[in-house]
């Protein structure tokens, strides 16, 4: 009988670690749920940001995409420059390396 009661009392312990486990689980997703609706609430408000500035002054608004587009170009020429100079130090390691061998050739 004492041990019956030790399984039962062991038993419903394990029922409620686990419920408890499930309403955690719960608040996570609903907090989750939560936090998506709310980023979304911003993304709204801040597309009906620009499109309201975009009303109201629609020269600042192109002023400001030009800027950006201008912004984009200098980094587009900074990546190709780069690249560029990458494939020069390439070009001078290969060509380094071609000597490096001839000189141990000669070595041997």
């Amino acid at each position: 009988m004492v041990a019956e009661d030790v399984t039962i009392t062991e038993e419903a312990l394990v029922v409620l670690e686990a419920k408890e486990v499930l309403a955690v689980v719960s608040e996570e997703r609903e907090v989750q749920h939560l936090e998506a609706v709310v980023s979304e609430a911003k993304e709204v408000q801040r597309r009906e940001k620009v499109d309201l500035e975009e009303e109201v002054n629609p020269e600042g608004h192109r002023h400001q995409d030009a800027k950006e587009d201008s912004h984009q170009t200098e980094r587009l020429e900074r990546v190709i420059f780069q690249a560029e100079l990458q494939d020069v130090q390439r070009v001078h390691l290969t060509d380094q390396e071609k000597e490096d061998q001839e000189k141990a050739n000669t070595f041997c």
